[in-house]
């Protein structure tokens, strides 16, 4: 919510920074693809540590870039105009999106995990990530 209304601001004083948002964004989405495209697969788990809390786990998405680049490129594109109700309106929708997709993330990587132990595995999933990052990264420079 805070973002919708920060960038309604930011748009109004500066014209050119939703391209220089858009522009930044494909690049950070490459960076990623080419880390996860190069990244040996090596998980480094002795199965023995606790895994971080859920409050941990929603603080955490404060230094979160992806989050950052999905909640400005959604608020620009759907509620640009910086209308209060708009905003709200995104800001409510993109709450249950948003859980909903962090849900089936934990659900796969529950029913996934024991097939991703071996290395070579998470490399071959690793680089269709890439790949389908690189598809997003394209599709948004359309």
């Amino acid at each position: 919510m805070l973002t919708g209304f920060s960038l309604q601001e930011l748009l109004s004083r500066w014209s050119g920074s939703m391209k220089l948002i858009q522009w930044a964004g494909v690049a950070f989405l490459f960076y990623m693809a080419f880390k996860l495209a190069v990244d040996k697969g090596d998980l480094h788990s002795s199965g023995t540590a606790a895994g971080p809390s859920m409050l941990t786990g929603a603080a955490m998405q404060w230094l979160n870039p992806k989050a950052w680049l999905a909640s400005v490129a959604g608020m620009g594109a759907y509620a640009a105009s910086g209308d209060g109700s708009e905003v709200l309106r995104f800001t409510a929708i993109y709450f249950v999106i948003c859980y909903a997709s962090i849900a089936t993330w934990a659900f796969a990587g529950m029913r996934l995990q024991h097939r991703l132990r071996d290395a070579r595995r998470v490399r071959w999933v690793n680089r269709g990530l890439a790949v389908i990052l690189v598809a997003s990264a394209v599709q948004m420079m359309v």
